[in-house]
């Protein structure tokens, strides 16, 4: 059959190439994987979408864009301090997920911003 979404899609190939890339064998772990996956999707992708709608040219509201990236980085930086990876000590498709959305963000912001995310850039750069 034929899949659509990328979190279905990303999932399949974890579970395909063995359960490392989905958290280990810990069901917990997996889980903590999949609240991550749906987490960059619901609360983090449709800023992305903006942030692209807006290096096209087309207009956004850009402080409601800029707010939703506010709060959604400074969660992320909160829970990766101290932390190599999102779930545990090895890393998950998760990361590569988030990563992805990531990526959109930090080349649209300057230095000076990007420093207020000193946890989410060094994850973020280790990752790609």
């Amino acid at each position: 059959g034929t899949f659509f979404s990328s979190n279905t899609i990303i999932r399949y190939l974890a579970n395909s190439s063995g359960k490392q890339l989905y958290g280990g064998e810990s069901q917990y772990q997996q889980g903590l994987v999949d609240q991550w996956l749906d987490i960059t999707t619901c609360d983090f992708e449709a800023a992305v979408a903006a942030v692209a709608i807006a290096r096209d040219g087309r207009e956004v509201d850009a402080g409601a864009i800029l707010a939703d990236i506010t709060k959604f980085f400074t969660f992320v930086e909160k829970h990766l301090h101290g932390k190599k990876f999102l779930v545990g000590e090895s890393i998950s498709i998760a990361d590569y997920s988030l990563a992805t959305g990531i990526s959109v963000v930090l080349t649209s912001l300057g230095e000076e911003e990007r420093k207020a995310y000193p946890n989410i850039t060094a994850w973020y750069l280790s990752i790609v």
